[in-house]
């Protein structure tokens, strides 16, 4: 008898999980997308799944601080990457899906990170990437995600603040 080779996997999402908030509004909903911008916006009932990959590229290394890419399909002819994106002289990045990042020319003056995840407990650098990930994170020490009101009373939108400066005056001036 000889067996039969099986055709590779397709690499697993993880699998979406509720945010922990103590804003009862965020607690308990997922991230989904809406015009390319991460948040959280009821009307789109899809929560956001996410293709971990080691950005060995960029020095990741195992362990819990493995650096990931965040992608929003697991393969295909168009790349889509969850990025922060804002102004160099910000300190406040929209987490936004971006086409084809590593192939795009960005405006002078513009900051896109799309290498900088890590994930723990249970992703990419934590553990089987299958299995979900409790938290996501950014490399910069110091941070924090942030989520604020958008164009309804019940969207969101999620940023990284590098806690740098004042989030409330990043893209003023």
């Amino acid at each position: 008898m000889t067996s039969v080779p099986q055709a590779p996997q397709e690499p697993s999402a993880n699998q979406p999980r509720p945010l922990r908030s103590d804003n009862k509004t965020l607690n308990g909903k997922y991230l989904s997308l809406s015009n390319g911008t991460v948040g959280v916006f009821p009307a789109n009932s899809t929560p956001l799944s996410v293709y971990p990959r080691s950005d060995a590229g960029a020095g990741a290394g195992a362990g819990a601080n493995a650096k990931v890419e965040l992608h929003t399909y697991p393969i295909g002819i168009v790349d889509h990457a969850l990025a922060l994106v804002g102004r160099a002289k910000d300190s406040l990045r929209s987490l936004t899906d971006l086409t084809n990042p590593a192939a795009t020319a960005f405006p002078a003056g513009t900051s896109v990170d799309w290498t900088g995840f890590t994930m723990s407990g249970g992703g990419v650098g934590g553990g089987d990437a299958r299995a979900g990930s409790s938290q996501l994170s950014y490399v910069q020490q110091g941070g924090k995600w942030l989520a604020f009101p958008a164009k309804t009373a019940t969207d969101w939108t999620v940023s990284w603040f590098d806690g740098e400066s004042n989030p409330l005056r990043a893209g003023a001036g």
